[in-house]
């Protein structure tokens, strides 16, 4: 094989390049240098010949000139201009121009590892990003009619619920609304789990006996909860998650009417939620239980009267938000004597109605969406 790279060496030592930047264009031409070698050996060319006619077209001032600014550039070929004696093959450009790319990616392996580790780690997390991305915010919740859920708060002028409602106020909105098929109240419940198996904490929700009425979701076994059963001494009842029943409980079949120790004291399983709930609100619960206030109200310093609950409500077949706010409102500013309200919950400022699915995103949402737009 001809030495091409000695004979391109002694025309670039005039330029006074680095020797670094030399010896990237040496390979580079010896490589077209030997492409053309090569095609002049398939089409019949004798050995001699072909190194003839290789290093005569080397000694063309005008194609070494294009050639080497081709180099530097690292552009695409000039256009074809018709007329020209030497029309350029586009395709055969491009090719040569991958060709270079990938030896000089070999060339720097190093460098190359970790190009191809952040390509991969990028469309992986962007991957990943809208995976999670897609489903929170332009997918409906997963129950039916997810639309007409909404969460009801009072209007301080916020947009989030981290300031809870109290039982004294559902307790009257169940009474006086009729936008809603269902409204109901939750919070934390966070009971230790003994019995034959090793003591566990669980994650789990004290819920008033609408709670899943207002989701649109019933257990895959056994009963819901019975609004007669959610009062002051009520009996002890209990929910379970799908995962909490195979992990806890092995699957067993007659998990229904079981009893369980819960915080020291024994529940009765009355259900198991479908393998497929996911509950929003509360996405590590794994048990739920009812609230069980006393509706009587005794007084405005019992827990009954406490800022501690979340509120969710169903709205009615064919009931706009707008027009469900408005009647709420309608009652926060009528009060009622039989509706007695202490001075922390007096509704005075109106209550606030916003879908589940805009609560549950609300924090995320402008970072999520920035994220999306980059992709």
């Amino acid at each position: 094989m001809p030495d091409w790279k000695k004979e391109i060496a002694q025309r670039l030592a005039q330029l006074k390049l680095a020797p670094a930047r030399e010896s990237e264009i040496v390979e580079e031409l010896a490589q077209h240098l030997d492409d053309r070698y090569q095609e002049l050996l398939v089409s019949g060319t004798s050995a001699a010949d072909a190194e003839h006619l290789t290093l005569a077209e080397l000694s063309e001032d005008e194609l070494f000139a294009q050639e080497l600014q081709r180099v530097e550039r690292k552009t695409a070929p000039e256009p074809i201009v018709i007329g020209s004696n030497r029309r350029i093959n586009m395709i055969a450009d491009v090719w040569n121009d991958l060709r270079y790319g990938l030896r000089m990616l070999l060339k720097r392996p190093g460098f190359t590892a970790i190009a191809v580790i952040t390509l991969a780690l990028g469309i992986g997390a962007s991957t990943a990003i809208f995976s999670a991305v897609n489903p929170i915010l332009f997918e409906s919740l997963p129950y039916p009619d997810a639309t007409q859920i909404v969460t009801i708060t009072d209007d301080f002028g916020i947009t989030d619920s981290s300031v809870g409602m109290t039982f004294g106020t559902y307790r009257e909105l169940i009474q006086r609304s009729r936008s809603f098929t269902a409204i109901a109240v939750a919070r934390q419940w966070r009971p230790a789990m003994t019995g034959l198996a090793e003591p566990e904490r669980l994650e789990g929700q004290r819920v008033s006996a609408g709670y899943f009425q207002v989701l649109g979701v019933s257990p895959a076994m056994g009963l819901n909860f019975n609004s007669s059963d959610d009062r002051i001494n009520g009996p002890n009842q209990v929910i379970i998650s799908e995962g909490l029943w195979q992990r806890r409980f092995n699957g067993e079949s007659a998990i229904v009417g079981r009893q369980v120790t819960l915080n020291d004291s024994s529940f009765t399983v009355i259900g198991v939620m479908p393998r497929a709930f996911e509950n929003v609100l509360s996405p590590k619960a794994e048990v739920w239980t009812l609230l069980q206030y006393d509706a009587s109200l005794p007084s405005f310093e019992s827990r009954e009267w406490g800022r501690h609950l979340r509120m969710v409500g169903r709205l009615k077949p064919g009931v706009a938000t707008d027009q469900a706010k408005a009647e709420l409102n309608t009652i926060a500013r009528t009060p009622l004597p039989e509706f007695a309200r202490p001075q922390h919950a007096t509704l005075e400022s109106g209550l606030l109605l916003i879908s589940l699915q805009d609560q549950v995103t609300r924090g995320v949402k402008p970072a999520l969406m920035a994220v999306r737009s980059e992709e």
